[in-house]
């Protein structure tokens, strides 16, 4: 599970279309599944949640995927595993994540 933090140059939209580009490149099948957004501790903000399932020709994986636009930023919250099964295992972690993430400058 990490975070990453970047400038968001556009729109939460673009920023999404992106991601899913990104790895359509890097996948030989990709499924994108739109989840229920996050529970925010920052109320208001743009957000998306995304269940990603890549299949390469070494192994595949599952991300689970919420995007924040907050404050000119794009956080991206990624909870990673080879299955859904150990997805749904630290489920509740991820969401804590969520309810408790913010932003301070």
């Amino acid at each position: 599970m990490y975070v990453n933090v970047e400038l968001l140059p556009s729109s939460l939209e673009r920023a999404v279309q992106n991601d899913i580009q990104s790895f359509q490149k890097s996948c030989a099948e990709l499924g994108v599944q739109n989840l229920k957004p996050a529970e925010l501790l920052e109320e208001g903000c743009e957000r998306t949640t995304q269940l990603f399932s890549c299949r390469k020709k070494d192994g595949s994986y599952i991300d689970l995927s919420t995007k924040i636009a907050i404050r000119g930023l794009l956080l991206n919250v990624v909870l990673s595993a080879d299955t859904a099964n150990e997805i749904s295992k630290y489920r509740d972690d991820y969401d804590y994540i969520l309810r408790h993430l913010t932003v301070v400058r």
